[in-house]
């Protein structure tokens, strides 16, 4: 289930990627051509939804809004916070990977009342605590 997960997720960031450098050429080809051009906020819409690396690709590819300098500042400041964000969910998912299994159990030590009225724990140091409570 991760891995299909996985897979959706990477070919959805290709797509972008694609739609996006495209959207750059297009866009270039209409400045030459003194056509139409894709406003700025769209250029800049497919970055922040995560087609920021063809953007930049396709600024230096095509020497394209490399002077427009508010639009390559922000460019620039989507692509680092991209690069954060993925960083810190890389460093989340190698915590939790390396994470021991008696910690993650101990997160469930919370008492349980039973039937009895006694509490019972659950967890790597559960039998001590049973032991300590017990009314018996």
């Amino acid at each position: 289930m991760i891995i299909l997960f996985a897979v959706i997720c990477l070919a959805g960031l290709l797509a972008i990627n694609f739609l996006t450098f495209c959207f750059f050429a297009y866009d270039k080809r209409q400045a030459q051509n003194h056509g139409w051009r894709v406003p700025e906020a769209t250029l800049l819409c497919l970055a922040m939804l995560g087609g920021s690396p063809a953007a930049k690709y396709a600024q230096k590819c095509f020497r394209h809004k490399t002077r427009k300098q508010p639009f390559g500042a922000v460019l620039n400041l989507i692509l680092l916070l991209q690069v954060a964000a993925f960083l810190a969910g890389l460093f989340y998912m190698v915590k939790l990977a390396t994470m021991p299994s008696d910690l993650a159990q101990g997160i469930s030590e919370a008492p349980v009342r039973v039937e009895s009225g006694a509490p019972r724990y659950f967890g790597p140091k559960a039998r001590q605590r049973q032991e300590r409570t017990s009314f018996s």
